[in-house]
C-alpha cells in the first residue's frame, strides 16, 4: 500500500499517528533490529546456497573428468579388440571370428 498518497498537509498529527499505528499493525513498519536480523538470515542462506552450488559445480567437473578418462579407456579397449583378428590373420592363425 502506498502511504505517500495519504501524507497531505490536511492529514494532521492525529492522522499521521493513526497511519503509523496502522503501518505497525500491518507489518509495513518494523524496527531496524528486526529488519537487520531478517537480512542477516537471508545473507547466511545466500552464502550457504552459494557454497552448495560451487561444491556441486566442482563435483560435476570431477565427474566429467572421470568420464573422459573412462571413455579413453573404452576407446583403447575397442581398438585392441578390433586389432586381435587382424593380428591372428597376419600370424597365420585360423579364421575365427572374435566374439
Amino acid at each position: 500500500m502506498d502511504y505517500t498518497t495519504f501524507l497531505t498537509p490536511t492529514l494532521g498529527i492525529g492522522g499521521i499517528v493513526l497511519m503509523v499505528i496502522i503501518m505497525i499493525l500491518r507489518g509495513d513498519l518494523v524496527p531496524r533490529r528486526q529488519a537487520d536480523a531478517v537480512n542477516a538470515v537471508k545473507d547466511e542462506q545466500i552464502a550457504l546456497y552459494k557454497g552448495l552450488y560451487e561444491g556441486a559445480m566442482a563435483l560435476g567437473q570431477e565427474r566429467d573428468r572421470q568420464i573422459a578418462s573412462l571413455m579413453e579407456t573404452a576407446r583403447t579397449t575397442r581398438r585392441v579388440l578390433e586389432a586381435i583378428p587382424e593380428a591372428a590373420r597376419s600370424a597365420g592363425g585360423d579364421e575365427h571370428e572374435v566374439a
